[in-house]
């Protein structure tokens, strides 16, 4: 994307990336919806600030795999 603002943040249509995604995992019933953060993660939580989402930090990024993994705590 080649930008220093986080992916997840671009938008496509009047929302961001990741509430495109939210929004799917709402429809779908889900029990919880947690979003995986840690690359500028302050702008991402002051960004969807207005939705019911829980956080699981990343420290490092070390892959898709990983990130799933901080949701076990």
């Amino acid at each position: 994307m080649n930008s220093d603002f986080p992916k997840v943040l671009h938008k496509i249509g009047d929302k961001t990336l990741i509430e495109h995604v939210i929004n799917t995992a709402n429809q779908l019933n889900s029990h919880k919806t947690i979003v995986i953060i840690g690359y500028k993660k302050e702008i991402i939580k002051n960004q969807l600030s207005h939705l019911d989402i829980e956080y699981a930090v990343q420290e490092k990024q070390l892959g898709t795999g990983h990130a799933i993994k901080q949701c076990e705590k």
